[in-house]
């Protein structure tokens, strides 16, 4: 895997960078605040936000779209809604951003944005994200991403419903304006996916296909996916957070809330650990193994000359004398001391027999 930065931080296989995304689940610079604190406090590496420009994205200004929500009994429903309407709750002000980021970095969590356009990208150029990222829709929108690329940014790809073609063509696009700091994105479709569609194992195809670091982008309910995800080796995870869950908008129904947010990173947190190779040093390998392990005592007092097979042993922890096999491959060696009752029996205490 090819050694990829996100500003100062450094995507690697030991430790797992997690971003938040939070912006399908804000209404304005408030709620953007809220999300922020959300992902500052749960300890997670960034905070990422969508920057699309309503009227430049849809022609169809009356298109309808259909979403699941929650209701409080964890039912699930399904609601429609202006795709138009949602995009305009969303839409803040270029001074709004620059408020937001101010905050975000007042809070100490690192901030980047998805865009939608070179308007957008103007404004996330004047912020000085430390990474843009490429929605899936936008796979094809060369003239972003040909921009996007000319700016030698950490480039994120979503690649839902896309092809390995289309994923090989845009990054030789990419890599065309010498930019070679790209992440790639492996995200199921659906919102939410359905683990029926979810198909994990495609991160490990697209391993052995790219050189570039696969995350995981998660739009699923919970988060065992991404524990899945975690074990095949992405090294950056992104998933969204909502302040309510239960909101009737799309979604906030796959999102974490504080709570479970701060319980995701920790999980990942410990998971790792369960990832890494062994960091027992030899001398604390013996040190554990010294306590479990059996060594020969005697059951009764041993006069110098006996052989080891006419006395009766027992078999004990710890192991600070011969062990169990030892002593299957020394019973006919003889005692050059006396032992008393209960003494663990020990290699300098036995002579071979001649």
């Amino acid at each position: 895997m090819r050694k990829i930065n996100i500003g100062k931080y450094s995507i690697s296989k030991n430790r797992t960078f997690i971003t938040f995304e939070a912006g399908a689940t804000h209404n304005g610079l408030r709620s953007s605040k809220k999300l922020v604190d959300i992902a500052s406090s749960s300890g997670a590496d960034a905070i990422k936000f969508q920057l699309f420009n309503k009227d430049d994205l849809l022609s169809d200004k009356n298109q309808i779209i259909n979403f699941k929500y929650f209701n409080k009994k964890n039912e699930i429903l399904s609601k429609r809604d202006k795709l138009y309407k949602i995009f305009e709750r969303r839409q803040l002000s270029e001074s709004d951003w620059i408020k937001l980021k101010k905050y975000a970095d007042k809070k100490k969590i690192l901030f980047f944005l998805t865009v939608g356009g070179l308007k957008e990208l103007k404004i996330a150029k004047k912020l000085k994200c430390p990474s843009i990222k490429i929605a899936s829709g936008d796979i094809s929108f060369y003239p972003l991403i040909r921009e996007v690329a000319k700016l030698k940014t950490n480039i994120q790809l979503d690649t839902g419903n896309s092809t390995t073609k289309e994923i090989i063509k845009v990054i030789k696009l990419i890599e065309k304006y010498g930019n070679k700091n790209i992440i790639i994105h492996y995200c199921p479709p659906g919102y939410p996916a359905r683990y029926d569609d979810v198909a994990i194992k495609n991160i490990l195809k697209l391993k052995k296909i790219f050189k570039y670091p696969i995350a995981y982008s998660d739009h699923s309910p919970n988060f065992d996916i991404d524990i899945v995800a975690l074990t095949l080796g992405v090294p950056l995870i992104e998933k969204t957070i909502t302040e309510n869950k239960y909101k009737k908008e799309i979604e906030h129904m796959f999102s974490l809330e504080k709570k479970e947010a701060i319980t995701f990173v920790n999980t990942i947190r410990n998971i790792e650990k369960t990832l890494q190779v062994s960091r027992y040093s030899k001398k604390d390998f013996l040190k554990s193994r010294f306590s479990l392990r059996r060594s020969v005592y005697v059951k009764e007092n041993v006069t110098k000359g006996n052989y080891l097979k006419n006395v009766k042993v027992k078999f004990m922890r710890p192991e600070n004398g011969i062990t169990p096999i030892e002593y299957e491959k020394m019973k006919n060696f003889r005692f050059n001391i006396n032992l008393s009752k209960d003494s663990v029996v020990k290699k300098s205490f036995l002579n071979k027999s001649k």
